[in-house]
C-alpha cells in the first residue's frame, strides 16, 4: 500500500482542518470589529468649534451634535482625547429612547485621554454624542473614536473555506472528480453573488423590513419562543406579529446566528449567497427530474436560473426577501406540476413540498401559484379526468394544506381581528411594465410608456439570454419538423411529431410567456381588479409575475440552446459566458447604492409605517418607550427584555399600568403567580389591570393558544409522512 493511500495521508488533512477550527471558534480568534475612526472630522457637527474658551467670550452648554448611529444592542467602547481644566461631562442619547448603560461618563482634567465602555440594551436610532462644557474656562475636543462589538463573522468564513477544503480533499483521496458542469455552476453562483462580496449591504425599498423581520424573529428566539409567533423588536421594541402573516420559517438560521455574534450585515450577505446556492441546487434538481434523456440539460437551467435578471434584482436590487426564498424553492413547485399533470402522478408529494415551501416562503407568490394551477386545472381538466390525475392532485392540494395548518390558522386567528394586510393592497394594474421592459438586459427600466407607473430605474426583466433561449427553442423544433416533414401537417400532427422533452419545453415556453404578458400594461389587470372586486390588488405589481418567465425560460430556453447546437458541452460554455456578460449591469452598476447599511450597523429600528399591526395605531408615538402608571400604582426593579416584562409593583389603588407593548391577543400578565386582566390602553399599548393593594413580583409572556401547539404537531407529522412518501416512491422506481 502506498502511504498516499494510507489513513493518515487520507483523513490526516481533514482531521487538522476540524481542530483548527475547533480552536478559532473555541478562542474567539480573528473577531472583526467595527472602527469609527476621526469622528471628530467626519461625523460628529460642532456647535460652536472643537475649542471653547470663556476667556474669548464661549459660554457653558453643548457643543456637539451627532454622530446619528443606528446601532444593535451590545458592548461598545468609546475612546476620546479631550482637553479642560475642569470636570466636565460625555451624554450619550439617542432618538429612540434606548437604554445605554452607563449614558454619562465625567472629563477629569487630569487624564484627558480615556477609554471607556458602554452598553446598548436596545437597538438604537440615531445614537448621539454630546459633549457639555458645563465647568471651568476652556475645553478642546482633540478626537473621539468609537468601537463595535467582536463580532465572529471571520471565524464562520474561515470554517466554510476550511470544510470546502477538506470535501475537495476527501474527493481527491477517494478518486471521485468534481464534473465540469458543476464547476460552471459554481462560477454562476460566485458571480451571481458579488454584490455580497462586501462589507455593507444596500438600504433599499424592503432592505429595513427583512432586517427588522430577522431581529424580530431572533428577539422571539432569545425570549424563548419556537415557532415565534410575536417578539419585541420591531416597532422600538412594542414589537410585532410579522410572523404570523409573513412567514420566517427559512430564516430561523439566520436569526441564531444574529445571537451567537454574527453581524446583521454578514448575516444578510449569508442569506444572498444562500439563496442564490439553493436556486441552482433545486434548478438542477428540476431539470434533472423532467429531461431525463438531456445529460447538459440541469447544468444550463441551473446557470441561467442563477443569473436570471429578475431573480437578481429580487435579491439586490429590491432586497424582495420574500419573494427570492420562493424564487429559490420554485423549481420543487415546478416539478410538482408537470409530475402530476404529465409524468408520474405518484409522485405527487413533489408538488406538495414545492408548495409547501412557498407558502412557508412568501404568501403572496402562493397565491399567484395557486392561480396558474387553477390555470392548468382548467386547460387539462379531461386530461385529469382521463388518466387519473385529479384524484392526486386534490390529495396534494390537502395534504399541504395540512402541512400548512400551523401558519394558516394563526394568521385567520389575527386576521378576524382586523389585523392583516388590508393596508398593503397596490394597484396592480398601475404597477404593470412597458411590453418594451421584457426585451432589455439588465440596465433598468424604460420610463418612457405613460402607462407603466412602476419602481423607477430597476432591471425588472426576464434577460436577454432567456429571450434567446426561447427563439432558438422555437427555431429548433421548426427545422426538426421540417427534417421529419410535418411542416404542412395540421398542428396535432406536429405536435404528435414532437418527443416527450419537446412537448415539454414548449409548454414551459408558453407558460413563461403568457407569465410575462401578465407583467405588462397589455394584461387587462383593471377589468380582473373590477371582476375580483380588488381581490387581484393584493398582489400589489403586476411584474411579480415575472417569476414564471425567470424559473420556465431558464428550463424551456436550456432546451432550446441544447436543441439548437450539437456539441452539448460547447454550448452550455458559450451559453454560460454570454450569461455572465449580461448580468453585469444589474449586479454592477444596478447594485451601486449611496444610501447603504454600512458594517456595524443596522437599519432604523423605528419602523414609520404599518404592517400587520392593530388598526388606529399611530406608530409615531413608539419612541416613547416609558411606563404609564395610574394614580397610587408604582413600579420597581423594572426589566424589560423583547416582550417580556418583569417588574415589582405596589397598588394603593385599583387602576392600570400601560407597558410600552403592542397589545396582541396572546399576552398573559401574571402577578405573583396569579393570571390579570389585560385590555389595549392608549395607542393600542398593553394595558395590565391591577387591583387595589396588590403587590409583589408581575410578569408579562406572550403565549400561543395550546391548539397551535397541537396543529403545529399535526403539520410537521404531515410534512414527516409526505418525505416518507417521496422516498417510497424513489425506492418504487429503483426497483
Amino acid at each position: 500500500m502506498k502511504k498516499r493511500d494510507g489513513i493518515l495521508y487520507q483523513w490526516g488533512p481533514v482531521i487538522f482542518v476540524a481542530i483548527l477550527t475547533v480552536i478559532v471558534f473555541a478562542g474567539n480568534l480573528f473577531g472583526k470589529l467595527r472602527t469609527w475612526a476621526d469622528m471628530c472630522d467626519t461625523e460628529i457637527s460642532f456647535l460652536n468649534g472643537r475649542e471653547l474658551s470663556i476667556d474669548n467670550g464661549d459660554s457653558y452648554g453643548i457643543m456637539t451634535m451627532g454622530p446619528w448611529y443606528n446601532l444593535p444592542a451590545g458592548k461598545y467602547r468609546l475612546k476620546w482625547i479631550i482637553d479642560c481644566d475642569e470636570v466636565n461631562e460625555v451624554h450619550l442619547i439617542t432618538q429612540n429612547q434606548a437604554r445605554i448603560v452607563p449614558d454619562t461618563f465625567k472629563v477629569n482634567p487630569d487624564q484627558s485621554d480615556s477609554d471607556i465602555y458602554f452598553e446598548l440594551l436596545d437597538a438604537a436610532a440615531h445614537l448621539e454624542i454630546k459633549v457639555d462644557f458645563k465647568a471651568g474656562t476652556r475645553i478642546n475636543v482633540l478626537d473621539f473614536r468609537m468601537y463595535s462589538p467582536k463580532y465572529r463573522d471571520n471565524q464562520l468564513t474561515f470554517a466554510l473555506i476550511m470544510a470546502l477544503l477538506a470535501f475537495l480533499w476527501r474527493r481527491h483521496c477517494t478518486g471521485k472528480k468534481i464534473e465540469p458542469g458543476i464547476v460552471l455552476i459554481a462560477g454562476a453562483v460566485i458571480y451571481a453573488s458579488v454584490p455580497s462580496l462586501r462589507d455593507n449591504f444596500s438600504l433599499i425599498y424592503d432592505t429595513s423590513f427583512h432586517v427588522g423581520r430577522l431581529w424580530n424573529l431572533a428577539d422571539g428566539l432569545a425570549s424563548g419562543q419556537f415557532p415565534v409567533r410575536c417578539a419585541g423588536y420591531t416597532y422600538n421594541g412594542y414589537g410585532a406579529i410579522t410572523s404570523i402573516f409573513y412567514p420566517d420559517a427559512y430564516l430561523y438560521p439566520a436569526a441564531v446566528l444574529l445571537l451567537l455574534g454574527f453581524s446583521t450585515n454578514y448575516v444578510m450577505q449569508l442569506i444572498f449567497i444562500s439563496l442564490n446556492i439553493v436556486s441552482a441546487v433545486t434548478m438542477y434538481a428540476c431539470a434533472k427530474r423532467l429531461f431525463k434523456q438531456e445529460s447538459w440539460m440541469p447544468v444550463l437551467s441551473s446557470i441561467l436560473y442563477v443569473l436570471a435578471i429578475y431573480r437578481i434584482t429580487d435579491i439586490y436590487v429590491r432586497c424582495a426577501l420574500g419573494e427570492a426564498i420562493a424564487m429559490a424553492f420554485y423549481p420543487v413547485f415546478i416539478s410538482g406540476v408537470f409530475e402530476v399533470f404529465f409524468g408520474d402522478k405518484k409522485n405527487w408529494p413533489i408538488l406538495v413540498l414545492g408548495s409547501s415551501a412557498l407558502f412557508y416562503s412568501h404568501v403572496v407568490t402562493t397565491f399567484m401559484s395557486v392561480l396558474f394551477l387553477f390555470c392548468m386545472g382548467v386547460l387539462y381538466f379531461w386530461k385529469l379526468i382521463k388518466e387519473r390525475r385529479i384524484g392526486y392532485l386534490l390529495l396534494a392540494g390537502f395534504v399541504t394544506i395540512v402541512i400548512c395548518l400551523a401558519q394558516v390558522v394563526p394568521m385567520l386567528h389575527y386576521n378576524a381581528m382586523g389585523i392583516g394586510a388590508e393596508n398593503i393592497r397596490g394597484l396592480t394594474a398601475h404597477n404593470s411594465l412597458a411590453p418594451a421592459q421584457l426585451f432589455l438586459w439588465g440596465e433598468g427600466d424604460m420610463p418612457v410608456d405613460p402607462a407603466d407607473w412602476t419602481l423607477s430605474g430597476q432591471p425588472i426583466e426576464p434577460g436577454m439570454v432567456l429571450n434567446i433561449g426561447i427563439v432558438l427553442l422555437v427555431y429548433a423544433i421548426a427545422v426538426g419538423c421540417k427534417k421529419e416533414g410535418v411542416v404542412k401537417a395540421g398542428l396535432q400532427e406536429k405536435w404528435s411529431a414532437l418527443d416527450e422533452n419537446e412537448r415539454r419545453a414548449l409548454r414551459m415556453a408558453f407558460i413563461g410567456a403568457v407569465g410575462a404578458f401578465a407583467t405588462t400594461t397589455m394584461f387587462p389587470w383593471q377589468q380582473i381588479g373590477l371582476v375580483t372586486l380588488k381581490f387581484t390588488d393584493y398582489i400589489q405589481f403586476a411584474w411579480r409575475f415575472m417569476i414564471f418567465p425567470a424559473a420556465f425560460f431558464s428550463l424551456a430556453g436550456a432546451f432550446g440552446y441544447l436543441k439548437a447546437f450539437e456539441n452539448k458541452e460547447r454550448a452550455t460554455l458559450m451559453v454560460f459566458i454570454i450569461a455572465v456578460i449580461m448580468v453585469l449591469p444589474t449586479i454592477g452598476k444596478q447594485t451601486r447604492f449611496d444610501d447603504v447599511v454600512k458594517y456595524g450597523e443596522i437599519t432604523t429600528p423605528h419602523l414609520m409605517y404599518m404592517e400587520y399591526n392593530i388598526p388606529n395605531t399611530d406608530l409615531k408615538q413608539t419612541t416613547d418607550r416609558t411606563l404609564r402608571l395610574d394614580n397610587g400604582i408604582t413600579v420597581s426593579e423594572y426589566e424589560k427584555k423583547g416582550n417580556q416584562i418583569d417588574c415589582s409593583i405596589v397598588a394603593d389603588q385599583a387602576g392600570k399600568i400601560q407597558f410600552p407593548l403592542f397589545g396582541f391577543d396572546g399576552y398573559v400578565a401574571k402577578l405573583n403567580g396569579q393570571r390579570l386582566e389585560t385590555s389595549l390602553g392608549e395607542n393600542n399599548r398593553l394595558a395590565v389591570h391591577l387591583p387595589s393593594g396588590a403587590s409583589g413580583t408581575l410578569t408579562v409572556r406572550y403565549h400561543e393558544p395550546f391548539l397551535w401547539r397541537i396543529l403545529e404537531c399535526i403539520s410537521l407529522v404531515a410534512l414527516i409522512w409526505t418525505c416518507g412518501m417521496l422516498k417510497k416512491e424513489k425506492r418504487r422506481e429503483v426497483l
